[in-house]
């Protein structure tokens, strides 16, 4: 085995490989709820798959902006856009979908899923309370 070998072996195996090139999840849940930092009142916006959390958000107010910024963050980890949104019903999601992910409103109705918190985005409601 020579020098030029064992560079060229490094060469190629230099890329690592993400979680997200080996499986790609087509379903996200989408979901935000209201905690407390340090007694101040904050809305945790989340997006994840079955494998994990794709995006996080914290915003002061729950506002289109809001929900479009934790949506492109989920794209940009993601790689492909999902086949299914499961959320809450939130207004600010249908709004936040169609400029993000593009799904004109047919496509939006069968590929946006809305459940209550409960049911597919029970996860999320669990978070609640994070003091320090």
């Amino acid at each position: 085995m020579s020098n030029e070998a064992v560079r060229l072996w490094v060469l190629a195996s230099k890329k690592t490989i993400s979680r997200r090139e080996i499986v790609k999840v087509t379903t996200w849940h989408a979901d935000e709820t209201y905690i407390k930092i340090k007694g101040n009142g904050y809305w945790l916006w989340i997006v994840y798959d079955k494998i994990g959390v794709l995006a996080w958000h914290i915003s002061k107010k729950r506002k289109v902006k809001d929900a479009k910024i934790v949506l492109k963050k989920a794209l940009e980890v993601a790689g492909i856009k999902p086949v299914k949104i499961i959320t809450d019903g939130l207004n600010q999601y249908c709004y936040a979908i169609k400029k993000v992910i593009g799904w004109n409103w047919r496509v939006q109705k069968e590929k946006h899923i809305v459940s209550s918190g409960i049911g597919r985005n029970w996860y999320i409601q669990t978070f609640r309370k994070l003091d320090k």
